[in-house]
């Protein structure tokens, strides 16, 4: 068995394992109304560890991390750091909105451009609780296809109806990710097996930013995205329970000056080694369609 094999393995295993671990329960909602609040990320600070509330707003994390701080984030939403006590509401409260003059110009959808899509080896992966993430530079040709119409992911399910998040975010000054675009959560559900799978977010008018566009994917750690499987492990000589959490992203290996990853509540930068000006990253087979 491969190193990268035994992590994942390994990775598989302790997932399972805390999963059939005292758990502590909590619920998020909404500050004002108290409704509950669906897909909401909560993530481990500094830990790769993460989950995401269920459609009735509540979670369930291991006992073990109760000490950790635990930051939660959803879309429209100010973000909040705590530390987690048993049967803890959490209570996120509306991001007040900066007010600009907003003129409506109305799509034509008569051009279209698809843009990101790689022609090379797929790989899929699951790493765990984060964020993968692929930039797409602004060229000016794009000032005719302005608007973002659809996103396409490339997906390996063994359920049907699986669902991930995708994040879309506008490059700050820096080429970092900064601002996010996103005008609602917005859930891809994709196909059992391998599929391209696409979302139409054509409603929300969103601009491709001139500074860049970035696009993620966000695992989601719900019920409905578990595959339960049995499986014999070497090391204990018996058979253990594995949880995956669908669908496994495909990935295609580029070379590229540094590339982001979001875990443990923050953006990490992914950089070549010293003396080296590009390192080869996987990055997430994401593909956007432009329209004016």
């Amino acid at each position: 068995m491969s190193t990268k094999l035994k992590g994942y393995f390994l990775f598989v295993c302790l997932f399972a394992l805390a999963t059939l671990q005292a758990q502590l329960k909590g619920k998020v909602v909404d500050s004002l109304s108290g409704a509950p609040l669906p897909w909401v990320s909560i993530w481990a600070l500094h830990e790769a560890v993460g989950t995401t509330t269920e459609a009735d707003g509540t979670y369930e994390i291991p006992t073990r991390m109760a000490d950790k701080k635990w930051v939660f984030s959803s879309v429209g939403y100010a973000k909040k750091t705590v530390v987690l006590k048993p049967n803890n509401t959490v209570r996120l409260s509306k991001q007040a909105e900066e007010l600009t003059e907003v003129v409506i110009v109305p799509m034509r959808h008569s051009k279209q451009e698809e843009i990101g899509n790689e022609r090379g080896i797929h790989q899929a992966f699951d790493n765990g609780p984060k964020m993968d993430i692929k930039f797409f530079p602004y060229l000016t040709e794009y000032k005719k296809t302005h608007y973002v119409n659809r996103i396409s992911l490339l997906t390996d399910s063994k359920i049907d109806s699986a669902t991930v998040k995708i994040h879309l975010y506008a490059a700050d000054q820096n080429g970092h990710p900064g601002k996010e675009l996103n005008p609602q959560e917005l859930i891809l559900m994709v196909k059992k097996g391998v599929f391209k799978n696409r979302l139409t977010v054509s409603d929300f008018a969103i601009a491709f930013p001139e500074t860049g566009l970035f696009v993620a994917v966000e695992k989601m750690m719900v019920r409905s995205n578990q595959w339960v499987r049995e499986r014999f492990d070497p090391n204990s000589n018996q058979n253990v329970t594995l949880v995956e959490y669908h669908p496994f992203v495909l990935y295609n290996r580029v070379d590229k000056e540094r590339s982001w990853l979001f875990v443990g509540g923050e953006w990490q930068a992914k950089l070549p080694k010293e003396g080296d000006s590009l390192r080869s990253f996987y990055e997430p087979e994401i593909t956007v369609y432009l329209t004016n």
